[in-house]
């Protein structure tokens, strides 16, 4: 019988400035004369708990996909782990 041992995950103390892994800038978002997206902007840095709330068709889903490569954004820039989405 292997026996294994549970790593907890690395994290970083609370008020510690970790490495940004997610940065949204100035994120734009149109479907025709429609703005889903209007000038998001945020970090997710290592270690941290990011919640992303918001009413319904407040662009949330929008934004995610976008940060997923599902959807391109109009304009602004995103990054994940250093690499440009």
């Amino acid at each position: 019988m292997q026996t294994t041992i549970a790593h907890p995950p690395q994290t970083v103390p609370a008020g510690a400035q970790g490495e940004v892994l997610v940065q949204v800038e100035s994120l734009v978002r149109k479907f025709g004369s429609f703005t889903a997206v209007d000038d998001v902007s945020f970090n997710v840095r290592q270690g941290e708990i990011f919640g992303f709330l918001g009413p319904n068709g407040a662009g949330k889903s929008t934004t995610i996909k976008m940060i997923c490569t599902l959807l391109r954004p109009t304009s602004g820039h995103i990054a994940v782990a250093g690499h440009d989405v």
